[in-house]
């Protein structure tokens, strides 16, 4: 009750900024606590992805899995040789299995498997080839034949040739051994073998069946086991087998001869076959150069000059 005669009390008043500043701190609150319940949300959210990820991927690694391994093999080896030298088999992840794996754990105990394809059928099924590696030389070192691919890699090594592929003699081969390749460092002849061979078949003269490289600069070809091609050094063997060409064109290529294309400017025939039947009386070959060859160093392992 209010005493007669005292002053009534005004009541504070609010002003309009202060109820602004009070709103504005309640709403700062509000939106602090939303966004942490937000955060809290997005974690959670997080933490299940990540725990849904690892238990779909575990799932995916037992279930995804090769229950039938097809194999076609076109090698001499055994289907049951070459899946017990794989680490993967009935029962590995299906993605596990790769054609470049396959063919690197296999290629020293079994060098005839020459490329390896890979098919998977998923979930539960992979197609496996395995292609055979082809003979392609023989390398004649160390009084034996160390046969290879086309791609240089040592299939086998044997006391026995093999009439049917290339021969190359004369040549350092480095260090060698079964399902390895031949060391490109050390052995310097491939790109010229592999040239001589696309010439051959580019002229249709018919087949290399030997390869002579003791001289470096008076390499010699055996063709069809007929006729010795002296080709000199690597340079120009493009000019060197159209010279050669038109030599065999006009003379009868089943007949024993050596044809001297080092300078394949002035192409030479000779009756005899030198890589075969020792020396050989020379005579002038149609198609090749009319002047009788009076340069010593022409048929000699000399280096040309610059």
């Amino acid at each position: 009750m209010r005493r007669k005669g005292m002053p009534m009390k005004k009541q504070a008043k609010v002003s309009e900024k202060d109820f602004d500043e009070e709103l504005s701190v309640s709403e700062s609150r509000m939106n602090r606590k939303a966004a942490r319940k937000k955060r809290i949300l997005r974690n959670r959210l997080l933490f299940l992805g990540v725990i849904l990820l690892i238990v779909g991927a575990i799932l995916f690694r037992f279930l995804v899995v090769a229950r039938t391994v097809n194999v076609t093999n076109e090698t001499p080896y055994s289907d049951e040789q070459l899946l017990a030298s794989m680490k993967e088999g009935e029962g590995s992840f299906l993605f596990s299995f790769s054609a470049d794996k396959i063919t690197e754990e296999l290629k020293t105990a079994y060098p005839y498997v020459g490329s390896v394809e890979v098919k998977k059928h998923f979930p539960t099924s992979v197609d496996i080839t395995f292609r055979r590696a082809e003979r392609a030389y023989a390398f004649a070192v160390d009084g034996k034949y160390v046969f290879t691919d086309e791609d240089f890699k040592v299939l086998e090594i044997s006391s026995v040739g093999d009439s049917g592929i290339l021969t190359v003699c004369g040549a350092d081969i480095g260090e060698y051994s079964v399902g390895k390749e031949l060391d490109t460092q050390a052995f310097g002849y491939g790109g010229f073998i592999k040239d001589a061979l696309a010439q051959t078949e580019r002229t249709g003269i018919g087949r290399i069946t030997k390869i002579d490289l003791t001289k470096k600069y008076r390499i010699m070809c055996l063709l069809n086991d007929t006729v010795t091609v002296i080709v000199g050094d690597f340079a120009d063997l493009d000019k060197k087998f159209d010279t050669l060409k038109n030599i065999l064109d006009m003379n009868d290529a089943d007949v024993p001869a050596t044809v001297n294309v080092k300078n394949y400017a002035r192409g030479t025939y000779s009756l005899g076959s030198e890589m075969t039947n020792g020396n050989s009386s020379s005579q002038n070959a149609p198609g090749g150069s009319n002047k009788q060859d009076t340069d010593a160093s022409y048929d000699t392992d000399i280096e040309p000059e610059e």
